[in-house]
């Protein structure tokens, strides 16, 4: 079962090195604070409890942008950013 909850400041520490492992330019844990602090949409992906990736969106008025969509590296390939 995927679910997806609202990231906080306690997941900051396992986002920041998920993505240290999926991208070569990482946001830092700063760059994920300051989306959270200004209001940001920021979800994890679960299945069972365990997060496989995440996102964070950015609206305005009318238009969303799509910052930072990352699905771990090793659970990549088999369809789960369809369900984003």
């Amino acid at each position: 079962m995927v679910d997806y909850p609202a990231m906080t400041e306690v997941e900051l520490d396992a986002v920041t090195a998920a993505e240290a492992r999926i991208h070569p330019f990482p946001w830092t844990r700063g760059n994920f604070a300051d989306s959270l602090t200004a209001g940001h949409g920021a979800w994890l992906a679960r299945e069972d409890g365990r997060m496989v990736g995440y996102a964070v969106m950015m609206q305005v008025l009318d238009e969303a942008h799509l910052l930072n969509i990352s699905v771990l590296p090793e659970l990549q390939r088999a369809g789960r950013a369809r369900h984003c």
